[in-house]
């Protein structure tokens, strides 16, 4: 192949847009891959028809042009131009000065569509500018699980910046005693599914945690593996509170803070699922306020309510963490004593009774009535312990009041 033939080859199946010009613009060659490019093959006249389709900054004037490229020989631009269809291109343009001989001179021009290049671009300077801009804090977790980078939002929330994270592991930053999963096993879920949804406890620089909602999504390399993980976190800590609160008021006596009768009845259930699995005894006590009703008479509902607030306190003090004392109705009361001989509950039938032997105003009596039903001796059912401590309760205020009665037992004064 001669000289002439290997260029004319080159010319024409060159993968970049070709043509010559001469000095003033005219087009005098385009290749085929210009034709594909911008739709134009011998109907176009001037280069710089195409090159001022819109507004260019690069490309000045058709003068400016030409004087760059007589005295710099080549010149340069990136442009945005049209195709002959309409729609818009983005266009690496370099033009070469070619003297044949003394007096000739042609243009050789490379133009090379950029389109996709410049859209990738701009892509990525708007993922960060909305990664900077973020009010949601945002994680970059290389495709080893590394931490990459963290967003103003992230530094904000944690109180950490970009180079003290950098000393830490991305472990570090979770709370594992109070999430149901590691970092490292998410990342592996994640991996798998493509994403990951969940709560997870973030720590602050001062090692106080707090929960937060993590979005983890997986961005994948060119070869279809991992290269990247962007995590985004809310805290929800206030969220979680309200959520407690709510739970909380649904379970509990607004008056006494205690819990309410349905809290009364799964903590029942839970103790006595456990005292079958452990073999141990559970006790049912059932109070029931002796001179309650001649108090709200006298004094009225507001020195009522005042009564059972201090009597709520009383029994509290007499009861372990492993026990519960709930309200379940006006003024009558329950506790639950977990795996705990007759002995210790008769003690603490004793105190409580004493306890609460108490004068009103200076003129009105206040004492309480206790009846006890134990699990399994008297039932396994949570419901039947709780009629048996009920009706043993009766038997003791019928027979003196100010005292306790076991189900199918005699009433202990004090």
């Amino acid at each position: 192949m001669t000289s002439d033939a290997r260029l004319s080859a080159i010319f024409h199946h060159s993968p970049i847009a070709i043509a010559y010009t001469d000095i003033n613009l005219k087009v005098l060659k385009t290749n085929e891959q210009f034709f594909q490019q911008f739709g134009y093959k011998e109907d176009i006249y001037s280069l710089c028809s195409l090159l001022s389709q819109t507004s260019n900054e690069g490309f000045c004037t058709k003068t400016h042009c030409l004087n760059t490229i007589t005295q710099q020989q080549t010149v340069e631009y990136v442009i945005e131009t049209r195709h002959k269809k309409g729609h818009l291109l983005w266009i690496h343009i370099r033009g070469t000065l070619l003297k044949l001989d003394d007096t000739k001179q042609e243009i050789l021009w490379l133009l090379e569509d950029i389109s996709s290049r410049r859209k990738e671009q701009e892509q990525k300077k708007l993922a960060e500018t909305v990664f900077e801009a973020s009010g949601e804090a945002m994680i970059i977790i290389d495709g080893d699980g590394k931490l990459e980078n963290i967003n103003p939002a992230m530094q904000y929330l944690t109180d950490y910046s970009l180079a003290e994270l950098h000393k830490h592991s991305i472990t570090e930053l979770f709370d594992s005693h109070n999430d149901q999963h590691s970092i490292a096993e998410i990342l592996n879920l994640a991996t798998k599914a493509g994403q990951w949804k969940g709560e997870l406890w973030l720590c602050k620089k001062n090692q106080n945690s707090f929960p937060t909602q993590l979005t983890l999504n997986c961005i994948n390399g060119p070869n279809g593996s991992i290269s990247h993980f962007i995590a985004i976190l809310t805290d929800i800590s206030a969220f979680k509170a309200q959520e407690q609160e709510l739970k909380h008021r649904a379970n509990h006596d607004p008056l006494t803070g205690l819990p309410n009768r349905n809290e009364f009845f799964l903590r029942l259930s839970d103790s006595l699922a456990a005292a079958k699995r452990h073999h141990y005894t559970v006790a049912l006590l059932y109070l029931d306020l002796d001179g309650f009703k001649p108090i709200n008479d006298t004094f009225g509902h507001g020195k009522g309510d005042e009564v059972l607030q201090q009597v709520a306190i009383k029994l509290k003090q007499y009861i372990r963490e492993v026990d519960t004392v709930a309200r379940i109705g006006g003024d009558e009361f329950s506790i639950i004593l977990n795996g705990t001989s007759e002995e210790q509950i008769s003690s603490t039938a004793k105190r409580i009774i004493q306890s609460i032997s108490i004068q009103i105003e200076g003129s009105l009596q206040l004492s309480v009535s206790i009846g006890i039903s134990l699990f399994p001796k008297d039932a396994t059912n949570p419901l039947k312990l709780l009629q048996y401590a009920d009706e043993a309760m009766y038997k003791a205020k019928h027979q003196g009041k100010q005292s306790y009665y076991w189900h199918n037992s005699k009433p202990t004064n004090i």
